[in-house]
């Protein structure tokens, strides 16, 4: 009875209310077929944790859709953190590289490496310093004028200094006199 009444809860579109009384009437997998059928990913990821083991395959199966997902949505943070839940480190670092910013290419270049992929990581650090060196030049730029005193100004030199991994930039502006 309880699992007709699931069903019909499922046609209305009250997917929790469903995948619980499926789960009364002791159809596991089918509440988390309502759930992942959904593109409710987390939900189902949570119960299947909850009903096998952390190794098995529908644990697995429910963290690659919900990884699936993430990305197609853009969401490359949780993609990553779902595929190195289940293990998939060198995925994770593919994935973490498509965030074009340095720190995003260095954490995917160490991840690389940890996943034995020595030349992927290599070119993710080179692409990481050409971004870095991109970002000094176009920060170079020369003011013909200051609005407040109609006088003109020039740029000196662009000083870089890093502190740890962040890289900052000062910019000397003298005055013509």
């Amino acid at each position: 009875m309880s699992q007709i009444y699931a069903e019909q809860l499922l046609a209305e579109g009250d997917i929790r209310k469903a995948a619980s009384y499926a789960m009364i009437s002791g159809q596991k997998s089918r509440a988390i077929e309502m759930f992942s059928g959904q593109l409710l990913h987390r939900e189902a990821f949570a119960l299947s944790r909850c009903q096998y083991p952390d190794g098995s395959s529908e644990v697995h199966e429910n963290l690659s859709f919900w990884a699936n997902k993430a990305i197609q949505d853009g969401n490359l943070e949780l993609a990553v953190k779902c595929l190195l839940g289940n293990g998939n480190v060198a995925e994770a670092a593919r994935v973490l590289s498509r965030r074009a910013n340095p720190a995003s290419l260095k954490l995917a270049a160490d991840l690389a490496s940890n996943a034995g992929l020595d030349q992927l990581a290599l070119a993710y650090l080179n692409q990481a310093e050409e971004m870095r060196t991109i970002v000094v030049d176009s920060s170079q730029a020369t003011v013909v004028n200051d609005d407040q005193s109609n006088q003109p100004v020039k740029v000196a030199e662009t000083k870089e200094s890093t502190t740890d991994d962040t890289a900052s930039q000062q910019i000397e502006v003298n005055r013509a006199d």
